[in-house]
């Protein structure tokens, strides 16, 4: 689905909405670890809970990714504001909804 490109040239997104405890967070690592293999270098990975960026590592690690995709930001710190292209070139972008929304 990443490959897809919508009519005004911005990349499709992938949402996965399954209950707890089913493995979203080892199917999306999975997902962008095909990406990353792809060329792809920028991800946006927004959750429910911060506590859960550390389960997304956890889960690139056991996919044999951690040491090459990083989790941004890399500890319990924000989100800085403005652009963020200056501040992260590339990894997996860690958000929850209610900082989106705020």
């Amino acid at each position: 689905r990443f490959n897809i490109r919508l009519p005004d040239g911005a990349r499709a997104a992938f949402f996965l909405g399954d209950g707890a405890g089913v493995g979203k967070g080892r199917q999306i690592a999975a997902l962008i670890k095909e990406f990353w293999s792809q060329g792809g270098r920028r991800v946006l990975w927004m959750s429910t809970s911060n506590d859960l960026r550390f389960d997304a590592r956890r889960d690139l690690e056991d996919l044999e990714a951690g040491d090459m995709i990083p989790v941004l930001p890399p500890k319990k710190d924000s989100v800085p504001k403005g652009d963020l292209s200056k501040h992260y070139s590339e990894g997996v972008l860690f958000i929850t909804y209610s900082l989106l929304v705020s």
